[in-house]
């Protein structure tokens, strides 16, 4: 004869199935399932059914386990249900981790929250001042090309000569960049090209900085040009026209 006894879930007693999926609690389940009383209670009970299914559980996890159970026993609870159950499973499962964290270094809780708050906040702090660097790169982008725009309108306008701009892609360095051929040329401006800039009629011959090129006024047959440094991050120009 098999004697029946009642599951208590904080508080609840459970009789039947009909109590167990009303007072249906992640913590109780789980704790009935692992020390075999949820077994027994199925088997006093004569829950045959239900008691096949929980014994051919074979998730190799907590979580998978809970889902497993939740199927069994809830059979008509909606997946979105069934994810917030899981959800509320890992939050527990994370207080329980925090608490043996607490404990196991001698912690109080308020002392081990305020740690992690600051931990949080300065999380946070460095992202932003990542976040305020690249915010200021873009509007020191954005102010050179409203300055090298306005220039080049300037420039344009000041002289009687048709000025071309001439732009060396950011990525290039170290290798010579034809800009023209085929016909004179002389440089009116450097632009933003400062003293990194290298010009000649023929790569590696008769070199001269673009600076001095401009005070000297040469005249290049054909127009070459080399990028001195490292790694060209922005584009760089100068203005010619042709004589």
């Amino acid at each position: 004869m098999k004697i029946k006894f009642n599951m208590d879930f904080h508080g609840e007693y459970i009789r039947n199935l009909e109590d167990l999926r009303n007072n249906f609690s992640v913590e109780d389940i789980l704790e009935a399932y692992d020390n075999g009383l949820l077994v027994k209670w199925l088997d006093a009970r004569y829950y045959t059914d239900e008691l096949k299914q929980v014994k051919a559980i074979e998730a190799k996890n907590v979580r998978g386990v809970l889902e497993e159970l939740i199927r069994i026993f809830c059979p008509e609870t909606e997946q979105e249900e069934i994810d917030e159950n899981l959800s509320l499973y890992d939050y527990l499962e994370e207080r329980r981790k925090y608490r043996e964290y607490v404990n196991a270094n001698g912690l109080d809780e308020l002392a081990a929250l305020r740690k992690e708050r600051d931990t949080q906040r300065q999380d946070e702090n460095e992202k932003l001042k990542a976040e305020l660097e690249t915010l200021k790169k873009e509007n020191e982008n954005l102010k050179h090309e409203a300055e090298r725009q306005k220039k080049s309108s300037s420039t344009s306008r000041s002289s009687s000569s048709s000025l071309i701009e001439a732009k060396i892609p950011a990525g290039r360095s170290g290798t010579w960049v034809c800009i023209n051929t085929m016909t004179r040329y002389i440089i009116k401006d450097i632009g933003n090209c400062g003293k990194r800039v290298l010009v000649s009629s023929i790569p590696n011959t008769d070199v001269c900085n673009i600076e001095e090129a401009v005070s000297k006024k040469r005249i290049f047959n054909s127009l070459f040009v080399y990028v001195k440094g490292g790694y060209l991050h922005s584009d760089l120009y100068f203005y010619y026209e042709e004589v």
